[in-house]
């Protein structure tokens, strides 16, 4: 069905007056702290003038935006609640919107399940093997940025999942924002975390002495009823959520205390990763193993650590790997059975194709050096139609001489893949130079390219570069190239053109930062 349809026919059924849409659309931005509304969708319900940039909204932004209203009039009853623009928001209803229904990411169980529980599907999206949560002699719970995965290991099977983007709580490898998976009884408690001073002290695990003022509630948390998880792959409902900061805080005081007692840095506290052993199942970076050892076992004799392993010569299965506290024992390996099957893994990379990059804009100059990085940075960095090059040169100046139009500036690359609602950086470059550009009718092509030197010639070759043309030396070493607001008008175009799901892109240690 169309997303504008949808739209329409939602708040039609309402009978609003346009002025009452437009206050509907104002009310839904200003409880959206997480989903920065498209102004394209508004536009297109309020009967305004649309941008030259504007798209249909993608299907889960329509869902979302279908969802909050049709959750707003069914609390208040009718319209009249937005008909006030200066009346405060309700308490209930101030700061972070999360409804679920509002953030909806249309990932399948397969998707969360292949993209956790695969190797090779993970390895575009973290360095270590997915962290374990909660381990005893029948139960194992392990996940990442996109999902947990709760695995019998009586029977060696999956009994639920949880996705976790759908909860808004994918902060993982992140900067100030931090995911945390707390198991009181038959709960898994899911929260998040953000650093009041900028910059977490310490990681999950680590002396949290000094790290439990620097954390603040972040967001709402969730409750699932493990007594609840079934026989079938599938993705488990939440029994309960909220954002009431006192019962956070404890969830933070019972979390902090939980890490410190069952997370350890592996390879500090782990004698098998380690050892030579361990090197040949890695292999060079091809495999990888959990950062964080779970620790289980009260004294000695039951003490054991455990990671998940996943060898360079079986990208697709990962192992339980735990050392016991006996000395000169080896490591026990246990094999995940999963049920990931390669039809899956196809499902999978059909639903997660990305379109080819196409430039958008009116500025033809940079259309085609645009068009131009992204090609040349495909043929060398990804597969077409899994990963996607995006283009965000930082233009310094444009000069016209001797017939031609240079252009100047640090043309940075970077390639993507999907997850969820989220675009992670897989690899970046950047060229610092300039673009020799010849008319070509009403565009241009390129006619030759200088680019910096590498190393102790790269100054000097700026230089000459920009000879004749003051004040443009200085901006190659003015900062790290790359213009994150270019970027992300990049990465929204890119998106909005191609109606994608798309809400955050990420890179690797850092939050995801929201689109449009």
């Amino acid at each position: 069905m169309d997303e504008n349809k949808i739209i329409k026919e939602a708040l039609d059924s309402l009978i609003p007056d346009d002025q009452q849409k437009d206050d509907i659309w104002q009310r839904i931005e200003a409880c959206t702290d997480v989903y920065k509304l498209d102004k394209a969708a508004r536009t297109e319900v309020t009967a305004k003038k649309s941008s030259k940039k504007s798209s249909r909204p993608s299907g889960s932004m329509a869902a979302r935006i279908v969802a909050i209203a049709a959750a707003f009039v069914l609390v208040f009853g009718g319209i009249a609640w937005f008909s006030s623009t200066t009346e405060e928001l309700p308490q209930s209803l101030s700061g972070y919107v999360y409804a679920a229904e509002s953030r909806a990411t249309d990932m399948t169980a397969n998707e969360v399940l292949v993209f956790t529980g695969d190797p090779a599907a993970h390895k575009d999206l973290d360095v270590y093997a997915p962290a374990i949560y909660y381990l005893d002699s029948d139960m194992l719970i392990f996940g990442n940025g996109t999902g947990l995965v709760i695995y019998d290991l009586a029977e060696s099977r999956v009994d639920g999942l949880v996705d976790m983007q759908a909860i808004c709580s994918g902060y993982y490898n992140t900067d100030t924002i931090r995911t945390h998976v707390l198991v009181q009884d038959d709960k898994l408690i899911v929260y998040n975390t953000k650093s009041s001073g900028g910059k977490l002290t310490a990681n999950a695990g680590d002396d949290f002495e000094n790290t439990e003022e620097s954390l603040e509630p972040w967001g709402y948390y969730h409750v699932f009823d493990l007594s609840r998880t079934g026989t079938d792959v599938s993705l488990m409902e939440c029994i309960e959520s909220g954002d009431d900061k006192d019962k956070i805080n404890g969830f933070i005081e019972a979390g902090s205390a939980y890490e410190h007692e069952h997370l350890l840095d592996a390879f500090e506290h782990m004698a098998y990763i380690q050892s030579n052993e361990m090197d040949d199942i890695v292999g060079y970076g091809l495999g990888s193993y959990s950062e964080k050892a779970f620790v289980s076992g009260s004294d000695e004799k039951t003490l054991a650590k455990s990671v998940l392993v996943c060898r360079s010569k079986d990208a697709h299965a990962y192992e339980l790997c735990t050392e016991t506290g006996k000395k000169g024992s080896e490591p026990v390996f246990t094999q995940l059975n999963l049920g990931i099957t390669d039809a899956m893994r196809d499902e999978v990379d059909e639903l997660n194709r990305l379109p080819e990059y196409k430039y958008n804009d009116d500025d033809p100059a940079i259309g085609v050096i645009c068009e131009y990085l992204a090609g040349e940075y495909s043929q060398e960095n990804y597969d077409a139609g899994k990963n996607v090059a995006i283009p965000a040169p930082t233009i310094y100046r444009q000069e016209q001489v001797s017939g031609e139009l240079l252009v100047f500036g640090y043309f940075w690359t970077d390639t993507y893949c999907k997850n969820g609602n989220t675009l992670i950086s897989v690899s970046g470059g950047a060229v610092p130079g300039c673009f020799h550009l010849v008319k070509d009718g009403d565009t241009y092509k390129i006619a030759s390219i200088d680019a910096a030197e590498d190393g102790d010639k790269y100054e000097e070759s700026i230089r000459k570069m920009t000879e004749g043309f003051p004040g443009l030396y200085e901006k190659y070493f003015a900062g790290d190239g790359i213009d994150e607001k270019v970027r992300k008008e990049a990465i929204n175009d890119y998106v909005l053109s191609n109606g994608l799901g798309i809400d955050y892109y990420k890179d690797y240690g850092w939050d995801p930062v929201a689109l449009n």
